[in-house]
């Protein structure tokens, strides 16, 4: 039986903490043993300037094992314990641990010349997800959470412990023989006894260490995996789908359509209305897309063929081809510009490979193209590549003299399979079933996240770089692509694929569709948006349009329910209390109470006000530090500009500075105590304010609009 220990260990004690913590069991996989209880590491830094250059230093670790906690103070200390850990459980090759590290990067940066490393598989330049050295494995808890270690703790269910916060101030410096009080020990240890509870969870609702996958998304491939690979016939379980497996050994990927897929994705529609940019208003309302993404994964259609190529196709042929294939294309407009009731702009400048304003007979520029905070209002020349879902927006909120298309690829266009379909639909009745039921919250926790994961899987690119680690080059870490016909070969044979990567590219497609169609609606009272909400006055004016975007919704949803024999109860389930909730429909997320005041200075940047105070969301700042920053002005709305710069210690932004090679020097800690040190990589980590370095472009753009108004 799992407890969590209140205290702590120290290296005096390292005889009674190997004893004390060696109730486990120990399972078997490929000939290698590994101890089935939860491990953690966890360390705490100072950052400080040694002549002006930066530097860092480690003062204490702490050890989680089984429930209980030891800590240290040097890395001398750390490497006793591994080595006294191994004598007593004979690790090795064949016998390890599993120790989970929240954010195994930062850690890494410290540890990797501080160990011998046999394996380890690196998501990103400096991303480890997990390192192998002898007899133990480290992985990260971030990853497989997806969720902050202050999330982590709130979320905790059968074995309940708090991140403690506010018990040490990382501004000051400590070093290995700085003196910390009970409270700072407590809050060191509390974030060991954190990870290892959750691990902990995870053991006994995944079955043991061994079954708990490497990331958060990976929960949701496994459960689609089986649904869609794997059926029930004949009282057989597990039996092979041999149809839904035929029809992915179809679906191909070339380096062309690869390529192709990759110019037409996009993510979600952030945008603000320009003509609202900058102003303070009153009574907003918002509305939000109920589950956007699993709404349109289960009711649209998608690629159901290996994109070809087709030749000799023009503009004017696209509206034929549309009727029964999706596509993708490069298209080029002339002269384009949006039409005349729009408040919104769609082409994004990122995606175009061409975006050029309008020359004279020399070739000198006279007028440079108008971008909207990143939008495209207004090209003389633009090329970008696009779907047809995509082409049906552009038809909305832009004209243009002359238009060529050219590289199309038809795909026949149908709904994704049935069993991908119900897979989607029952994370989603899980999700919504599970939430406020008693000794349901695990289960809860895990649903939500599979759910919120669904779409993510879709997404992932199926191509990464190569990432090379070797401390012996100056660059130790070197990125490279990878044999991108070997990988697609690979990715077209996988026998455990059970996705196709365009269907990706439609999710989001899809999903920009339905808000980007019901943006122009909005009319003026249109103010922003975001993914899949758009905020608003008036709402008295579009209750009707709310309600018939629902009404249709629902029509949708009898129609997939029709076409595949599903039941319609699949896509509405209710609550505990007996609340249906509706896939894909409106959500009048402000109807207890409006935003009293509301301002936004463009795409993830805005402030509004409610009874309960202020609420910040800007992409990089803390929400609650932000907020209360601003809440120092005598008019925060008013201090809400270009021109604000949220200050270090109130920003929540951290610089961090790697240290890839070996520091030495002295340091004087908080107590005016000289300490030597010796580490052989680092970070320095430190506080830096936000600048809203909004592009003159942007503001000149804003200006100019509100020039015409007046």
């Amino acid at each position: 039986m799992y407890t969590i220990y209140n205290g702590y260990y120290t290296m005096n004690d390292i005889e009674s903490f190997i004893e004390d913590t060696n109730d486990f069991d120990v399972i078997e996989k490929n000939g290698v043993l590994y101890a089935n209880c939860p491990a953690s590491f966890d360390i705490e830094t100072s950052s400080f300037y040694e002549n002006g250059i930066k530097r860092g230093v480690m003062y204490i670790w702490q050890f989680g094992l089984n429930g209980r906690v030891i800590i240290g103070r040097t890395w001398e200390e750390f490497y006793t314990l591994l080595d006294a850990l191994a004598a007593f459980h004979a690790l090795g090759v064949d016998t390890r641990f599993i120790i989970y590290v929240h954010n195994l990067p930062y850690e890494f940066s410290w540890l990797m010349r501080r160990m011998e490393w046999t394996d380890i598989f690196f998501k990103d330049s400096r991303k480890p997800l997990y390192a192998v050295t002898d007899g133990f494995i480290f992985k990260c808890s971030y990853a497989l959470s997806n969720m902050s270690l202050e999330s982590v703790g709130k979320n905790l269910v059968k074995y309940p412990v708090e991140k403690l916060k506010g018990f040490l101030n990382y501004t000051k410096v400590r070093t290995p023989v700085t003196p910390l009080t009970e409270k700072e020990l407590q809050y060191c240890v509390n974030d060991a006894q954190v990870v290892m509870s959750y691990i902990q969870e995870k053991i006994e609702t995944d079955g043991d260490i061994l079954h708990i996958p490497m990331t958060n998304t990976s929960y949701v491939r496994n459960f689609c995996r089986a649904k869609t690979l794997y059926r029930e016939d004949k009282g057989k379980q597990n039996r092979f789908n041999k149809k839904y497996r035929d029809l992915i050994k179809s679906l191909k990927l070339t380096s062309e359509i690869y390529e192709m897929s990759r110019a037409c994705f996009q993510g979600g529609f952030t945008h603000a209305n320009a003509r609202k940019t900058g102003k303070t208003i009153e009574n907003v309302h918002s509305v939000d897309f109920t589950s956007s993404y699993p709404y349109v994964m289960t009711t649209m259609t998608f690629p159901m063929s290996t994109p070809k190529l087709i030749e000799n196709v023009s503009y004017a042929d696209l509206d034929d081809l549309m009727k029964k294939y999706h596509l993708m294309f490069e298209i080029a407009f002339e002269n384009i510009m949006p039409v005349d009731d729009i408040q919104e702009h769609y082409i994004s400048k990122s995606k175009c490979m061409v975006c050029k304003g309008d020359y004279d007979e020399t070739g000198n520029l006279i007028e440079d193209v108008i971008i909207d905070n990143g939008r495209v209002v207004w090209a003389k020349y633009l090329v970008t590549s696009i779907t047809d879902v995509d082409l049906r927006i552009i038809r909305r909120y832009y004209k243009w003299d002359n238009v060529k298309i050219r590289n199309v690829y038809k795909m026949i266009k149908s709904r994704l399979p049935k069993e991908f379909i119900s897979a989607i639909l029952e994370l989603y009745a899980n999700k919504t079933k599970l939430k406020g039921v008693d000794g349901k919250e695990v289960e809860y926790l895990v649903s939500k996240g599979m759910c919120n994961s669904s779409y993510g899987m879709s997404v992932t690119n199926p191509l990464n770089d190569i990432i090379e680690f070797d401390l012996t080059m100056n660059e130790i870490y070197r990125k490279s692509p990878c044999d991108v016909e070997k990988e697609l070969e690979k990715y077209n044979k996988s026998k455990k694929r059970f996705l196709y990567y365009p269907w990706g590219v439609f999710v989001t497609a899809w999903a920009r569709y339905n808000l980007c169609m019901s943006i122009p609606v909005f009319g003026d009272d249109y103010i922003y948006s975001d993914t899949d909400s758009i905020k608003f006055t008036n709402i008295e004016k579009h209750f009707n349009f709310i309600e018939a975007y629902n009404a249709n919704v629902k029509q949708t949803i009898a129609k997939t329910c029709k076409a595949l024999n599903l039941s319609e109860e699949l896509f509405k389930p209710k609550t505990i209390a007996g609340v249906e909730k509706p896939l894909g429909v409106w959500e009048w997320e402000t109807k207890k109470e409006s935003y009293a005041k509301f301002k936004t200075l463009g795409a993830k940047r805005y402030l509004y006000q409610q009874s309960d105070g202020l609420h910040l969301t800007v992409s990089g700042v803390n929400k609650k530090s932000g907020a209360k920053y601003l809440e120092s002005f005598t008019n925060p709305f008013d201090a809400f500009t270009n021109a604000l710069e949220i200050p270090k210690g109130h920003s929540g932004r951290i610089i961090s500075t790697y240290i890839d090679e070996p520091i030495h020097g002295y340091v004087v800690d908080l107590n005016g105590e000289l300490y030597e040190y010796d580490e052989k990589s680092a970070v320095h980590m430190e506080e830096t304010s936000y600048i809203f370095d909004i592009s003159r472009q942007y503001l000149n753009y804003c200006a100019g609009l509100r020039e015409e108004i007046a």
